[in-house]
């Protein structure tokens, strides 16, 4: 029997309603959706993107892309972590976050047209009040004024004036009356409300003024912008530049449909219904959006102060700085009596050649009095090496505490100029920490030397190196004059210290814009090698030239300008002295000075 026209209709709709269900959820599969950020509202959103979805639509046929508007950020991360999108159109802001929280990863930047026709792919945030505010005219005026952006979150329309106001010393929540947020999360609201005398200040990105001027809905000689730029941005600004919104996918996105979505955005042109309607020119390779990383990190830390760790710790500090203070005054007495020991030998060597019976008596006393200063030198040792690492390891974490704050760049100038001085003094301690250890433990004996076969080229190279930051910070000059190389019997490292210490006296006691002469010399009749440092700084006078290698003599007109401990000089005698060399200069008030250095050459 055949079909008739009515069984044929009958058995297609039967056929249509058994696997209607299954072509449903077949095509659910091929859908791909676009969250968009719908920064003037869905309807608007929809109007400006829906043709750009439409190109994705036409080119790649193996899937369907549908537009997904998003009003709130916290709606855009749901979306982001339920996967319910595939694709995301967001400001930089919102993608470092979903970047870093979801993976997901930027393919294109919009190059959007500005007021004037002129494409950038860079952006800003402009911050703006009436023109008739004559109290207003520059970031410091918002000062007890009120102040409105479009969301905590926003990028253009918030957190970039945030971090200018911060690079400006400006902690914006204490020092306005007020800081509100708009309610639907849109840029027209903080227009409205600032011409409207509702807020003093309003923030919003870039382009939005001269848009909605454009309309007719403002008259653009009712704003006034403030801490105005000029760059190459074309359009009212206040802040630093950032790059465009990207266009990101998410991680359960195959390469292949990612290079697809890639292309065909690619190609769209600036004269293209998708361009002309969602406002932009084109899209371009992603850009770097490592100064919107920096942003995040800088704000996100902006509440950490030195106030509130030194509330929480402030006992533990103030009993590490006690404990150091009283290690260091300790160590300056044991060394009060080792320099009475050396001052009680140089008294035995004067006494030595007289007649027997005053000799004998005499060298008796002294013995004693070695003795005894003996035995505390060697309590000073031991004493120091007990307490070396108890020592460093509270001011370490000091010093730790203090460069966390520092990196977290503190908002309050105050605070950052208090962690400054810490930092300073507590390097400070620390050198002073280490320069009288290694006197102590060379005087005593117990550090240990590895003589090998040494360029004295080389060592001075690596020390230079060094010291470059200083010398670049005074502006400091040097010259080096060394007709051949010079191989020496020494210890590289403790050379080395030699070397570095004798061009931070060079720098710290030069003039300001000096310069440093560096000679080496090889003494072939003498086998020695001679090396010079010569600076044209202050000089020192004759009347303190015995003081020079003493521990903690210090000229008392230089050491309140110049900072230093007072030991470098007698370590660096003491290092040269073992590696059987010899250490003297040659000084002239006010002309400089000029320190030299022998030491053996090495055996071929």
């Amino acid at each position: 029997m055949g079909f008739t026209k009515v069984n044929k209709v009958i058995l297609a709709c039967s056929f249509f309603t058994l696997f209607s269900p299954m072509i449903s959820l077949a095509s659910d599969n091929n859908v791909l959706k676009v969250g968009v950020r719908a920064i003037f509202g869905i309807a608007e959103a929809e109007k400006q993107w829906s043709k750009t979805i439409d190109v994705l639509n036409r080119q790649i046929k193996t899937h369907r892309f549908k537009l997904e508007p998003i009003l709130g950020f916290q709606e855009m991360r749901i979306a982001v972590e339920s996967k319910k999108i595939d694709f995301i159109l967001t400001n930089p802001l919102a993608y470092t976050e979903l970047s870093k929280q979801s993976g997901i990863t930027r393919l294109l930047t919009l190059n959007k047209k500005q007021p004037n026709g002129i494409a950038s792919t860079e952006f800003s945030s402009a911050i703006f009040t009436r023109s008739d505010r004559d109290d207003i005219n520059y970031l410091k005026d918002a000062k007890n004024k009120s102040i409105i952006g479009v969301h905590q979150e926003a990028f253009g329309g918030w957190r970039m004036a945030l971090r200018e106001f911060i690079h400006n010393d400006i902690d914006i929540h204490k020092y306005a009356s007020k800081v509100i947020y708009t309610s639907d999360n849109t840029h027209n609201s903080v227009i409205n409300a600032v011409l409207n005398g509702n807020a003093d200040i309003g923030v919003v990105r870039t382009g939005i003024i001269e848009l909605l001027a454009a309309q007719g809905k403002i008259k653009l000689t009712d704003i006034k912008v403030l801490n105005l730029q000029k760059d190459s941005l074309p359009a009212l600004h206040s802040t630093q530049l950032y790059p465009e919104w990207p266009f990101a996918v998410m991680p359960h996105i195959s390469s292949e449909i990612s290079g697809k979505v890639f292309h065909s955005l690619l190609s769209i042109k600036p004269t293209s219904a998708a361009a002309i309607s969602g406002k932009y020119f084109n899209w371009t390779a992603p850009l770097d959006y490592s100064e919107v990383y920096s942003l995040v990190d800088e704000l996100s830390h902006q509440d950490i102060t030195f106030v509130k760790i030194w509330n929480k710790h402030w006992i533990i500090m103030m009993l590490i700085l006690a404990f150091a203070s009283l290690i260091i005054f300790y160590t300056i007495y044991l060394f009060s009596i080792n320099k009475k020991l050396t001052l009680s030998q140089k008294e035995l060597n004067q006494h030595r050649h007289h007649l027997k019976e005053i000799v004998d008596k005499k060298t008796a006393e002294l013995y004693i009095e070695k003795a005894a200063a003996e035995k505390a030198n060697k309590a000073k040792s031991e004493f120091l090496s007990s307490m070396s690492h108890e020592l460093r390891t509270p001011l370490s974490a000091i010093l730790g505490f203090s460069q966390l704050i520092k990196l977290q760049e503190p908002k309050n100038k105050r605070i950052s100029l208090n962690v400054d001085e810490i930092m300073s003094a507590g390097d400070y301690l620390l050198s002073l920490i280490n320069e009288i250890l290694d006197l102590a433990k060379i005087e005593s004996g117990t550090i240990d030397f590895e003589l090998e076969k040494v360029s004295c080229n080389d060592v001075l190279q690596t020390s230079l190196n060094i010291v470059a930051p200083l010398m670049e910070s005074n502006n400091i000059s040097f010259n080096i004059t060394s007709p051949d190389e010079c191989f020496v019997t020494a210890d590289y490292k403790r050379l080395q210290q030699t070397f570095i210490n004798l061009l931070s006296n060079a720098i710290k006691y030069n003039k300001q814009n000096g310069h440093i002469d560096i000679d080496i010399e090889l003494e072939q009749q003498n086998q020695q090698c001679k090396l010079r440092f010569k600076d044209y700084g202050v000089g020192i006078k004759p009347e303190f030239y015995d003081k020079v290698f003493l521990p903690f003599a210090r000229d008392k007109e230089k050491s309140e300008l110049i900072e230093g401990t007072g030991v470098g000089l007698v370590i660096t005698k003491n290092i040269i002295e073992h590696m059987q060399g010899e250490i003297g200069f040659n000084s002239e008030y006010g002309k400089g000075s000029e320190f030299w250095v022998t030491l053996p050459t090495a055996m071929p």
